[in-house]
């Protein structure tokens, strides 16, 4: 544990900032890539054109049964182009952001900017992280939901903040529903498995996936681990434990978006990155349940439940104030780059 924990650490060390003027274009990528991703999958590859950076999806990467059209992806896409963009605006570039819909990939161009400086965002970059673990039950204070609320605005994308507890009681038999259709489906546990790291060894080796001592499960040999998952991953045993996650919770908040397409994705994506980031520099935690949106027969009810005429439900969280859990891993930089514009 000692060893995962001090890659952790180093992958989160500061920015280094390049003597004399010019970015950083690895650390960019550094800082890019702490960026959130369905299962910790890192489905992104980047290539270097002078002062661009063009993030493409790793289709390698992707998950076909729980995210078959790819939305996950290019919200995590969009995820990391927000973190480049904030890392860059420290430097004191701004970063001119295009999706381009001929091959799915986010193009970055940075223009110096005497406007473009730090901020809370920025720092929050290093210590973002899904807590998969209860939170406090503290309610949020009013002027933190103010600042998360102007924080996720986005083009076609809203939010909805819910704090009632019978509405969180709503969300918890949504998440339940989801939980029963994906955890009985043998294709599911199949693919969620390949992603878990059922110890730390194994997640230094891959640095990527679901290390399992973040959700307080022991470690266990992978093979074991593989055996055992579809005994102790049941409906109900994920069903209760969500169920005392979101009651822990301040809030839940769900993300929408007018379109369903790659670009409103990415672009989503990019709010829910800021959205995170602005909650992770006051100090509340945040975790994804977004079982209701996965399981598409479930999410035309999910819609309807929030009143919804126009748009979708596009990613469901939980909030709260809480505690620092241990870090995910990250691949290395270099395997990131496109050596040689090679795709």
């Amino acid at each position: 544990m000692q060893k995962y924990n001090a890659i952790a650490e180093a992958q989160r060390k500061p920015l280094r900032v390049k003597n004399g003027k010019g970015l950083n274009i690895p650390e960019l990528i550094r800082l890019g890539s702490l960026a959130a991703s369905s299962h910790n999958t890192q489905p992104w590859k980047i290539r270097i054109e002078g002062q661009a950076l063009e993030i493409f999806p790793d289709l390698s990467r992707r998950c076909p049964v729980v995210d078959p059209n790819d939305a996950h992806l290019f919200k995590s896409l969009g995820c990391m182009a927000e973190n480049i963009r904030i890392a860059a605006a420290s430097q004191g570039y701004v970063a001119d952001i295009s999706f381009r819909e001929d091959s799915g990939m986010v193009r970055l161009e940075f223009l110096t900017s005497t406007s473009a400086e730090s901020d809370d965002l920025f720092s929050a970059i290093l210590k973002r992280q899904c807590t998969k673990t209860p939170f406090s039950g503290k309610p949020l204070e009013p002027d933190h939901r103010r600042a998360l609320e102007l924080s996720a605005r986005g083009n076609g994308v809203r939010t909805i903040i819910m704090e009632d507890k019978s509405r969180l009681e709503t969300i918890i038999e949504f998440v339940a529903q989801g939980n029963g259709e994906q955890l009985s489906d043998p294709a599911f546990q199949k693919e969620l498995a390949s992603w878990i790291r059922f110890n730390p060894a194994v997640a230094i080796k891959f640095k990527d996936g679901l290390a399992g001592h973040l959700a307080g499960q022991p470690p266990l040999p992978q093979w074991l681990g593989k055996a055992l998952l579809n005994f102790v991953l049941t409906p109900k045993n994920q069903s209760d434990t969500d169920a005392v996650n979101i009651r822990s919770s301040a809030a839940v908040v769900v993300f929408i978006t007018e379109d369903d397409n790659p670009p409103a994705w990415v672009e989503v994506g990019r709010v829910y990155e800021r959205f995170a980031l602005k909650a992770c520099a006051l100090g509340i935690r945040n975790a994804f349940i977004n079982q209701p949106i996965e399981v598409r027969k479930i999410l035309p009810e999910l819609n309807s439940w929030l009143g919804l005429e126009k748009g979708k439900a596009s990613l469901v969280i939980r909030i709260g104030y809480g505690t620092e859990a241990p870090f995910s891993l990250r691949r290395p930089v270099e395997e990131i780059i496109i050596q040689d514009n090679a795709m």
